[in-house]
C-alpha cells in the first residue's frame, strides 16, 4: 500500500468524485483503489494456483497442430515397416522352397502343403546322403 503525506482536507470536491480516501494527513493509494474498483482488486490480490480455459485452449491448438504434422511421417513409416517385413517374408519362403528343390528334386506338393518345408527331408530321415 503506498501512502503520501498531505494536509488534512475535510472535503474536497475531486477527491469525492475519484473516491479517495483521505485521512487525516496520509492519503493511502490502495484505499483509494479498492474503493473504485469494489471487489475487483480483492480477487485480484488473490493468486489461484491453476491455468485459464484460453491457456488451455491454446495448448491444445499447438499439440493438434504439432500431432497433424508429424502423424503422417509416423504413419509412412509404419506402413513402410510392413511392405519390408513382408518382402522379407518373401524372401524367407523363397529360399525354402528353393532349399526343399535341392533335397527333393521336386517342390512339395499340395497335399504336402508348407509343412514339407518345416521337416526334414526324405534324404535326410533315411540317413541317406
Amino acid at each position: 500500500m503506498t501512502c503520501v503525506e498531505r494536509p488534512s482536507i475535510d472535503s474536497d470536491i475531486s477527491d469525492i468524485l475519484l473516491g479517495v480516501a483521505i485521512r487525516p494527513s496520509t492519503l493511502c493509494v490502495a484505499d483509494a483503489a479498492s474503493s473504485l474498483l469494489g471487489r475487483a482488486s480483492v480477487r485480484s490480490e488473490r493468486k489461484r494456483p491453476g491455468f485459464t480455459l484460453i491457456e488451455l485452449i491454446v495448448v491444445v491448438a499447438i499439440i493438434a497442430t504439432l500431432a497433424s504434422v508429424v502423424a503422417p511421417a509416423v504413419f509412412r513409416n509404419v506402413g513402410d515397416a510392413k511392405v519390408n517385413a513382408a518382402k522379407s517374408q518373401i524372401e524367407m519362403l523363397a529360399l525354402a522352397l528353393n532349399a526343399y528343390r535341392l533335397d527333393n528334386d521336386r517342390y512339395p506338393s499340395t497335399s504336402e502343403g508348407l509343412q514339407a518345408l518345416r521337416e526334414p527331408p526324405t534324404s535326410a530321415r533315411n540317413g541317406v546322403d
